[in-house]
């Protein structure tokens, strides 16, 4: 078989105790099978001379089909009413080749009593079903205003359903399916219509889009009908309109050119009718006007509001790429234009920015960061770039070097502008690295720039992670809750080794370390070193705080951890149990208390830390007083018995056994 034949199913309907389906060359879904069996019958029980004979269109979305069916009233078979229907079914993926349609009219036929074996059998068609035909206005029959009025109605209005009235159907075969074929594919699957309806028919439980009914079929007044009607008899206002005057003129005279472009950018807009409009439109506007680059925006912006709809014919317009515009009827503009409107335009919103690679196409228009472009880049910046332009302009400060992030600097101006129109162009390391002399004059200028919360914070998340050697505070009286972010970078895994500008500065500012510890249960080893080097285990700010967030901290340990951790942290932390009255405490001397007993008695903690547990302990008499493992041991049995707690649980967790009877020893002794 020829590739180019084009293989159509085919049905037919009629009467057989009753309308049914009498034969057919495809087995259909149910609902595909209830919906042509009613719209291949008459929409009422009786026929209206001059519409004995109509065509229907319309789809069947169960079967990926579009059903154009030819209907006959059939005086011959035994009751009132009866009508012959034959259907040809169009494969949704074939919709495109579909373009003569006098070919397809002659594909219908009537059938006979006796025979229906030729419907049983798919109708195979040439090639020449996609070559398109042209349609002759017949001349005193239909008027070529009624055309015009019918196709700014028909695409006018998405909503609405278009009815005319007229007293026959004999007419409107070959303009309905010019009309159905001049659409693209995707409004064709969607789009329906009935040449002579005796009564409004529906799809879907909605009026076909496009219907003639008999004139005294009044739909005016039908509660249940809100459609926009036209009387073929009325007169008609001269419709000059371009976009109308281009689809008329199609219809005799069908545009390859004007065809490819519906086809090409159809297949992403709206399915609605008055996309037709919208595309014709677009047609006209850019073949006939070559508009400028600002314009052409503005109208696509206008015409397509949504970033997500008529992206195909925004990227073709705005790709940059040559080959593609001749053929759609597009015109071509130079990279640099592009990439410069798109930055500045406030229509920003209309456009998928993404789809469009417009920050790499902005990078590359800029890699070579010379005189010129800089005077580039002013241009844009005297235009106020659009959120969009601005982080390009942000990207492409993330990727410059150092020397040639130091030519923006040099010119104050744009210095001043950059840092007033996008602060997030600071929000890059490299930036402050290539300006290390001159930070606190960038912050003061920055400080102008009014710049957010969030943004102070990102940027001093990147001057503690170069460790600049600004003062902190400078940054204090802008920054809330600056101890919070240093604390936070301290207590980031991946932070290097913080300078001592940033420790200083916390140290003076206890209240605010309590504050962030107690909202911040899971510290790192690092910032429990710093931690304790900071805080007083004794102070009562700290007691008050409560031992929870270093007991989350110790019970995430492993043996090995908790053997390994500097014996400083074991010291705070018991020193800090000693303070709270809570038999939350109990793991505390669990996990903690051996090691710093037999720490002390190897004389491995320093006089500093000892303090921090002698305020525990009661001296001994002046000959013992020397033995701080005893006073360690009384101030752990006096502890419990204080709070009634349980000492045999603690002295469980003991692994030296001297050590446990040492202790219940003096627990013993002391209760």
């Amino acid at each position: 078989m020829n590739n180019d034949t084009l293989i159509l199913s085919q049905t037919l309907h009629g009467y057989s105790d009753g309308h049914t389906l009498l034969a057919s060359s495809v087995e259909l879904p149910a609902e595909a099978r209830r919906i042509m069996l009613n719209l291949s019958d008459m929409s009422s029980g009786n026929m209206e001379r001059g519409f004995e004979e109509y065509i229907t269109g319309y789809p069947l979305k169960e079967a990926n089909l579009y059903a154009i069916a030819k209907t006959w009233y059939a005086p011959e078979m035994p009751r009132p009413g009866c009508v012959w229907t034959h259907s040809i079914l169009v494969n949704f993926s074939d919709l495109p080749r579909i373009a003569n349609t006098g070919l397809l009219l002659s594909l219908f036929v009537r059938p006979n009593l006796n025979n229906f074996d030729g419907y049983r059998s798919p109708v195979l068609v040439t090639e020449e079903i996609t070559r398109a035909d042209e349609y002759n206005v017949p001349i005193g029959l239909i008027k070529e205003q009624l055309i015009k009025t019918l196709i700014k109605q028909l695409y006018s209005l998405p909503g609405l359903p278009l009815v005319l009235t007229s007293p026959n159907s004999f007419n409107f075969d070959s303009l309905f399916l010019m009309l159905w074929r001049q659409q693209w594919p995707r409004l064709r699957r969607n789009f329906s219509f009935c040449t002579g309806a005796v009564a409004p028919r529906s799809l879907y439980s909605q009026p076909l889009d496009l219907q003639v009914i008999p004139f005294n079929l009044d739909t005016t007044n039908n509660q249940n009908l809100k459609a926009t009607n036209i009387k073929v008899t009325q007169e008609f206002e001269y419709n000059d309109e371009k976009w109308v005057q281009l689809a008329f003129e199609d219809l005799s005279s069908p545009s390859v050119q004007l065809k490819r472009f519906l086809n090409y950018f159809g297949s992403d807009v709206e399915i609605k009718r008055t996309a037709f409009q919208t595309l014709l439109r677009s047609f006209t506007f850019f073949k006939d006007d070559r508009p400028r680059l600002t314009d052409g925006i503005n109208f696509l912006a206008e015409q397509f509001p949504s970033s997500k709809d008529g992206v195909n014919l925004k990227t073709a317009l705005l790709s940059g790429e040559s080959n593609i515009h001749s053929t759609v009827a597009l015109p071509y503009y130079d990279e640099s234009t592009i990439v410069y409107q798109l930055a500045i335009t406030e229509n920003y919103k209309s456009f998928n920015y993404t789809k469009l690679n417009f920050f790499d196409r902005f990078l590359r228009c800029f890699e070579d960061l010379n005189e010129s472009t800089i005077e580039v880049l002013k241009q844009i910046i005297r235009q106020s770039p659009n959120p969009l332009g601005e982080e390009a302009i942000t990207s492409l400060a993330g990727v410059v070097s150092g020397s040639a992030l130091h030519s923006i600097w040099k010119d104050r101006q744009l210095a001043t502008v950059f840092i007033g129109l996008n602060p997030k162009l600071t929000f890059n390391k490299d930036f402050w690295l290539a300006n290390t002399n001159n930070q606190q004059e960038i912050i003061n200028q920055l400080h102008r720039a009014g710049i957010d919360d969030i943004g102070w914070k990102t940027i001093c998340s990147i001057l503690i992670d170069i460790d600049s050697k600004i003062d902190p505070k400078i940054l204090s009286d802008k920054i809330l809750g600056l101890e919070n972010i240093i604390l936070d970078k301290i207590n980031e895994s991946n932070t290097p080794l913080i300078g001592n500008n940033w420790i200083k500065f916390i140290k003076n500012n206890s209240s605010a370390i309590l504050g962030w510890i107690k909202d911040n249960h899971n510290l790192s080893p690092r910032t429990i070193d710093i931690l304790i080097d900071i805080l007083d285990p004794n102070a009562t700010p700290v007691i008050k705080n409560g031992i929870y967030p270093w007991l989350s901290y110790l019970s995430l340990l492993s043996p090995a951890q908790l053997t390994s951790l500097k014996i400083d942290v074991h010291v705070f932390c018991l020193s800090l149990a000693f303070n709270i009255n809570s038999e939350e405490t109990q793991p505390i001397f669990s996990l903690l208390f051996e090691k710093v007993y037999f720490a002390l008695a190897t004389d491995s903690i320093d006089y500093h830390l000892w303090r921090n547990l002698e305020v525990h302990t009661k001296p001994l008499s002046w000959l013992k007083d020397w033995d701080k493992c005893k006073k360690l041991i009384n101030a752990l049995v006096d502890y419990f018995i204080k709070n009634g707690m349980s000492i045999k649980r603690m002295v469980a967790d003991i692994h030296n056994g001297e050590l446990k009877e040492k202790i219940l020893t003096q627990y013993k002794k002391r209760k």
